[in-house]
């Protein structure tokens, strides 16, 4: 009998996070490019003033943040997955889980 969806995510989610951690580099470059990217917005956005133009700007810097914080995810899966896909299709065609439940963990 196969476990359920939720225990395959679980599984699959911890696998993921393991994975995570046994490569620490990765993270200590990712803060220190956060780091990097806020202090240059900062920069760029310091000397907004309430006006107009100023709410206009202020859309701007939420919308940089939101953007930079959002697609260096989904690029990460861009090179993970064909790195993983012999894998994946191993256990998928051994019935380990659903594809449905690997997408989203």
């Amino acid at each position: 009998r196969k476990p359920g969806w939720a225990v395959q995510l679980g599984l699959l989610t911890w696998r993921a996070f393991v994975d995570s951690y046994r490569n620490p580099a990765i993270h200590s470059l990712r803060i220190l490019q956060k780091i990097l990217i806020a202090i240059v917005i900062g920069v760029c956005y310091s000397n907004i003033h309430l006006d107009q133009a100023g709410i206009q700007n202020i859309q701007g810097v939420l919308f940089t943040f939101i953007t930079e914080n959002t697609f260096p995810s989904l690029y990460g899966v861009l090179n993970i997955f064909p790195q993983e896909l012999p894998l994946f299709l191993r256990e998928y065609k051994n019935g380990i889980y659903r594809c449905d439940v690997y997408y989203t963990a």
